[in-house]
């Protein structure tokens, strides 16, 4: 009677061929850059609440300007410049620039009464900043979905 069955080369080849399978999933969905991702827009609200106070504690106009790359401001001649991060997709926004009127209070076009928001998208996951236009008050939104718009007929919610 023959015995059959896999050999030791065979085993440790299937092995690897798995190893190497399963690590390009892994190296894809990277968790530490997804996390690196979801700070910066972190770090966007606060800042956009920092030139705010900026502008309320200096009487001085300043403004935050937002585009798909990234975003800078300038703070009594300081300029600052943040590029987002590859992950990050500026998913929506209905605004560009943000400013600051010497009280802190924002100064959104006339014709506009919403609030000024920005959607950002990484991965499947969405999050949403927004500005309320008579306080300059700055919320974040952790797992944002598109769902909570439409209910609230693309208000505020």
């Amino acid at each position: 009677m023959k015995v059959r069955g896999f050999s030791l080369l065979e085993l440790i080849m299937v092995m690897a061929i798995m190893a190497i399978l399963l690590s390009v999933g892994i190296f894809k969905a990277n968790p530490l850059e997804t996390y690196k991702a979801k700070n910066q827009i972190k770090e966007l609200a606060l800042n956009i609440d920092y030139v705010r106070n900026f502008s309320q504690k200096t009487g001085i106009r300043s403004s935050l300007l937002i585009n798909n790359e990234g975003y800078s401001f300038d703070l009594g001649g300081e300029n600052n410049e943040i590029k987002f991060s590859k992950l990050l997709e500026v998913y929506e926004k209905n605004l560009d620039k943000i400013t600051f009127t010497e009280l802190g209070k924002p100064a959104f076009p006339k014709e506009s009464n919403t609030s000024g928001h920005i959607i950002f998208k990484i991965r499947d996951k969405f999050y949403k900043i927004t500005v309320v236009p008579v306080t300059g008050k700055v919320n974040f939104y952790n797992n944002y979905t598109l769902e909570d718009e439409e209910k609230n007929g693309g208000e505020n919610f």
